[in-house]
């Protein structure tokens, strides 16, 4: 496949608004918009100039502050965002070499690496702890580091859980992935390349979590390369396999895509197919890529405008999507299962029109913890926004068997008063809320639903913000497939008289390796041994103390598997207290003690005296005969005396 350039007919944007600017009514000062308030904007010039912005990235200190790494034609620019409504410019770095229409960056431990498609401009590293300290700003700043084993790049996509870098649409291994290590930042070294499926133009990197087990835990690249969606398996990084090639009817350029936080659904756009006439409205494609071998397009979603499509990402499960001359347009991603996206709020930055030209919104970065959205708008200003959309989880899967589910709610902003109801639950069906925990998650627990027949159950979310209702229709689906499940059988609710008690259990893991706990609390936040086990009966390799203890045994799940826990049982620890006088191999006295123990050993051999956790906090080797030891230096409490490997009985230091 050979590049495809672009040429861009640059407009000028609608400028003038600089306050924080509520969306009221379908509009925000001159603005279309919807649940989506205009926090500030900045002009070109107040951002350093440049003949065009370019893609945006953004930046979180170690101290929760907030920075807007905004691309231009000239160099990055940084803005600092932590007071959304009054931005920061703190200056520029320049371009590596000259100047360029396009710019990209991604950041990797408090580290920026920029490219750009000017030839020889290769990668920056700028270290981005240098804005923590700008006292009087702008600043025209310098390099931190440079690596030139490429010369230009149509973007740079990082995996920031491994570190690595992978250059794509470089003058290098035909356009395909150059990846670079930058594990050091300041030292990126070239790591691999793949180039069977040529030109990449935009990707996302993770390690894979999806459903798909084969992959589980595999660092897996998902490209949109020109003509198809190619998914590659770059775990090595030096023998990168293909592991699909997915090119669908009426492609005219694929474009960019992100996907699903549960990595089971791919989301892309193609750049060309709204301005050849291919389809009308903006359209987006999802990919159910379930199997990463055989991905299916399950469905395409036509928006309301006819704008072309840009960047997108996700968060929770909206998308935020960058559309050029239709701006922001978040869209609710719950149904991607049955192939449905709606849009549930937008800001549109060019209110002129809509039409499938190149100018407009060229990017957004959705991930502030805060929820401040930042976007570029190429000829206009630099966008600070503030999104209130709101979703809910629609379906959610259920074995059977199993007792209960979780719903999630999210919202954009962090509202002032929201309550959560449910309407339409089947009877026996129990709803429990967690408390609202502002911008993002809030859950919401189903139980009761072991009762239930296998089938697909209707109901209703009730999402009620400031007085306002918004109604989600959910599912939850119980399957006919048998939830695995742990049965712990003994000890429980009965007391042993022994340090060292022996469990049992059955299980239908086919042998798999469980994890057993043994706890002093019943929720089991506080966990005193843990085993991996693999077969019943199991005797605890350490010995316990007199007291009450609980134990449970759950299992290690694959990639999305969910964790199953046993029923946690409880067990009582009797251990008869060396007596004074004893005839057997060892004799103790006193005990209670205050610190010294007299000693009548039958035979020698070495004694231990181990604490509640299992640990030896004293040991001596001591010959026949009548000894005597000082434990003066040993916190008082019940102790275990262990004798030439026998658990001899307690003792209690006062």
């Amino acid at each position: 496949m050979k590049k495809f350039y672009i040429t861009l007919a640059l407009a000028l944007a609608f400028a003038g608004v600089k306050a924080q600017t509520p969306c009221v009514d379908g509009m925000a000062g001159p603005y279309p918009c919807d649940k989506v308030d205009l926090l500030a904007s900045m002009t070109m010039d107040e951002i350093g100039g440049a003949q065009n912005q370019a893609d945006i990235w953004g930046w979180t200190s170690a101290t929760g502050r907030e920075f807007a790494i905004v691309c231009k034609s000239n160099g990055t620019a940084f803005v600092e965002v932590s007071d959304p409504v009054n931005p920061v410019y703190l200056g520029d770095l320049p371009t590596h070499t000259i100047n360029s229409l396009w710019r990209d960056a991604k950041v990797y431990a408090d580290h920026a690496f920029i490219v750009s498609e000017a030839p020889g401009h290769g990668m920056q590293v700028f270290d981005l702890t240098q804005l923590l300290s700008i006292s009087n700003p702008p600043v025209i700043f310098e390099e931190t580091a440079h690596y030139g084993s490429f010369g230009n790049a149509h973007n740079i996509v990082i995996n920031e859980e491994t570190g690595f870098a992978y250059g794509v649409g470089t003058n290098t291994f035909m356009g395909g992935l150059h990846i670079v290590n930058i594990q050091d930042p300041v030292n990126p070294v070239i790591a691999g390349a793949y180039a069977e499926d040529e030109y990449t133009h935009d990707a996302q990197v993770v390690v894979y979590h999806g459903d798909d087990a084969d992959y589980c835990g595999l660092e897996i690249a998902f490209n949109s390369n020109e003509d198809a969606v190619t998914i590659v398996n770059v775990e090595d990084k030096e023998d990168c396999q293909t592991i699909s090639i997915s090119p669908y009817p009426n492609s005219a350029y694929t474009h960019q895509g992100w996907l699903s936080e549960d990595h089971n659904f791919f989301f892309v756009n193609d750049e060309l197919d709204e301005m050849q006439g291919l389809v009308t409205n903006t359209t987006t494609f999802i990919w159910d890529i379930r199997d990463l071998v055989n991905p299916v397009l399950i469905g395409t979603h036509a928006g309301v405008t006819t704008s072309i499509d840009h960047n997108m990402y996700t968060k929770w499960n909206q998308i935020f999507q960058s559309n050029y001359r239709s701006g922001l347009r978040i869209l609710d991603a719950s149904l991607a299962e049955e192939g449905t996206l709606s849009e549930i709020g937008f800001f549109d930055c060019i209110p002129e029109d809509d039409a499938a030209s190149f100018s407009g919104t060229w990017s957004n970065y959705p991930y502030f913890e805060s929820g401040t959205v930042v976007m570029t708008n190429m000829t206009g200003d630099f966008l600070v926004l503030q999104p209130r959309t709101v979703s809910a989880d629609a379906i959610v899967h259920v074995l059977d068997g199993v007792d209960s589910a979780t719903f999630n709610v999210y919202t954009a902003a962090d509202e002032s008063e929201v309550n959560l109801n449910t309407v339409g639950l089947p009877s026996g069906v129990f709803v429990g809320f967690d408390d609202y925990t502002g911008l993002g998650p809030t859950a919401i627990l189903l139980s009761g639903l072991e009762q239930l027949d296998p089938g697909t159950y209707d109901f209703q979310i009730v999402v009620s913000i400031d007085g306002s209702d918004e109604v989600f229709d959910a599912s939850f689906i119980i399957s006919d497939e048998q939830a695995p499940s742990i049965i712990a059988q003994t000890p429980i609710n009965e007391e042993v008289t022994t340090p060292v008690p022996v469990f049992e259990w059955s299980d239908d893991f086919n042998g798999e390796t469980l994890l057993l706990e043994i706890s002093s609390t019943a929720n089991f936040d506080n966990i005193l041994f843990s085993f991996e086990v693999n077969n019943s009966p199991f005797e605890s390799p350490n010995s316990l103390l007199e007291g009450q203890y609980f134990w449970r045994l759950s299992n290690f799940p694959e990639c999305n598997d969910e964790v199953v826990f046993s029923n946690g049982a409880s067990f009582g620890v009797v251990i008869p207290k060396v007596q004074e006088n004893n005839l057997g191999l060892l004799s103790v006295y006193p005990n209670p003690s205050q610190g010294q123990l007299n000693l009548d050993l039958a035979v020698q051999g070495e004694l231990n005296v181990i604490n509640a956790l299992g640990e030896t906090v004293a040991k001596f080797t001591l010959p026949q005969g009548l000894q005597t030891i000082q434990l003066e230096d040993i916190a008082k409490g019940v102790y275990l005396l262990q004798f030439n490997q026998v658990n001899a009985g307690r003792i209690i230091l006062e």
